[in-house]
């Protein structure tokens, strides 16, 4: 019962946001056009709340087209939509509208996918994060680190990859910060992603990570791929796999052939 109870606070919100939003723009005196796409957003946002159960699932495929066709006739619906992303409290319906966006606009939405990557669900984050990567938004590569520090490892992940697609060789702070990732996937990426980096910087923070690995280190394969790494910013031979890079020799040899100082007798 209070799940229901919930639920029927939540859509009565819904209600009022849109009475509020119709009631704000009459006084400011919207347009026509303006009243009827408010209207026109209402009553899909109710009806999908009907067929999917307030569930971001764009299943009637004719519906959704219906709201991607509005907003290329109607290009000022853009702030309507806008609105739902700024201000609905349902995460469903932010989703809902950035996908919208997203079938109409492509990478004239960048703006919106810019924004929507500070938003609280990771599924909106995630949509914004993609189309930044697709439709290459310049303006947006700057802000995927604000990925990094999720506690979901996934996003972790699309925020450095994002990085190292846009900024090669300039984001190698954030691979040097990355490679000790809690995560083997996401240290792994960014131990490739050095690959893009000039040795002068790459080596240092490298041979760092190295000498502070110990043998028994739980994630191996993180190892295994800095050194894969070195071979291929140094052009030396290496094994064919990662998982072939024989541990801990290896390790000894780029320690000795970084810093000819240190020895593995010290």
């Amino acid at each position: 019962m209070r799940g229901n109870s919930s639920t029927l606070r939540v859509r009565g919100l819904g209600v009022i946001v849109f009475a509020s939003s119709l009631m704000l723009l009459t006084a400011l005196g919207s347009s026509p056009q303006e009243d009827a796409d408010l209207r026109f957003w209402k009553r899909i946002i109710s009806q999908c709340e009907l067929e999917n159960g307030g569930a971001f699932s764009p299943t009637n495929r004719a519906l959704h087209a219906e709201v991607v066709d509005h907003l290329k006739r109607y290009p000022d619906f853009l702030h309507v939509l806008e609105g739902s992303l700024r201000f609905e409290d349902r995460a469903w319906v932010r989703a809902y509208s950035l996908s919208v966006i997203l079938q109409a606009l492509h990478e004239r939405g960048s703006r919106d996918y810019v924004f929507c990557l500070s938003d609280p669900d990771k599924n909106v984050r995630g949509m914004a994060q993609a189309a930044i990567r697709e439709y290459k938004v310049q303006e947006g590569a700057q802000y995927l680190a604000v990925l990094l520090p999720s506690k979901d490892s996934n996003e972790r992940w699309a925020g450095l990859k994002g990085i190292e697609e846009f900024q090669r060789g300039d984001g190698f702070p954030y691979y040097a910060a990355m490679l000790y990732d809690p995560d083997a996937d996401v240290a792994c990426e960014a131990a490739r992603a050095f690959e893009r980096v000039d040795c002068k910087d790459a080596d240092p923070v490298l041979y760092r990570f190295l000498c502070e690995t110990s043998p028994g280190h739980a994630k191996q394969i993180v190892v295994k791929s800095v050194i894969h790494t070195l071979c291929c910013l140094h052009h030396e031979a290496c094994a064919s796999s990662i998982d072939d890079v024989k541990l801990p020799d290896a390790v000894d040899y780029w320690i000795r052939r970084l810093n000819p100082l240190k020895s593995t007798n010290q």
